[in-house]
C-alpha cells in the first residue's frame, strides 16, 4: 500500500455531497447538541426545542439538496444542447448512482469470513504464494518445464540427425 502511493500518489475521493455545506453543517450540529442536551435531562421544553432545531436543519439541507438537483438538471439540459452528450450521460450517471457500501471482507481457506485487516492480508499473502508456487516435482516425475526442456532438446536433436 505505501510503495503504490509513494508511486501513484493519494487521490481523494470527489465529495458527491456538492450541496452539503456550512451552513448545513451549522443546523445539523445544532440539532445534535439540542439533542444530546434532552437525553442528558429530557424534559418538555428541551424535546420541543430539539425537534424546532430539527425542522430548521431538515429544511436548510432539504432546500440546499433540491437546488442542488435543479442547477445539475439545468447542467445535464445545457450540455445536451451543445451537444457533449457523453458530458451529459455521464452527470445522469452521477445523479442516478446510489451508495455502493466497500466492505473490506474474505474468506478464507475453510469459507470462514475473515474482516481484520492483517487477517485478510495474510490470506492474500498465502493465496499467491500457492497459486505462484509450483507444487514439489517427486521422484521420477519431472515438473511440465522441465518436460517442455527435454522434449524440445529431443526435438533438436533429431532435426540435427
Amino acid at each position: 500500500m505505501e510503495t503504490a502511493e509513494q508511486t501513484i500518489g493519494y487521490q481523494p475521493k470527489p465529495d458527491r455531497m456538492e450541496w452539503f455545506d456550512d451552513e448545513c453543517r451549522k443546523a445539523l450540529e445544532e440539532k445534535n447538541t439540542a439533542y444530546k442536551k434532552w437525553i442528558d435531562r429530557p424534559t418538555r421544553t428541551k424535546r420541543m426545542e430539539y425537534e424546532r432545531l430539527q425542522k430548521i436543519a431538515h429544511k436548510i439541507c432539504k432546500n440546499r439538496k433540491r437546488t442542488h438537483m435543479g442547477n445539475s438538471i439545468r447542467d445535464i439540459e445545457e450540455n445536451i444542447k451543445d451537444k457533449q452528450i457523453r458530458k451529459a450521460y455521464k452527470e445522469v450517471g452521477s445523479l442516478k448512482a446510489r451508495f455502493q457500501p466497500h466492505t473490506d471482507l474474505c474468506r478464507g481457506i475453510n469459507s470462514e469470513i475473515l474482516s481484520k485487516e492483517e487477517e485478510i492480508k495474510t490470506r492474500w499473502k498465502t493465496y499467491f504464494q500457492d497459486l505462484l508456487t509450483p507444487p514439489p516435482a517427486t521422484a521420477g516425475q519431472s515438473s511440465p518445464l522441465e518436460a517442455i526442456y527435454i522434449n524440445q532438446a529431443d526435438i533438436e536433436d533429431q532435426l540435427e540427425e
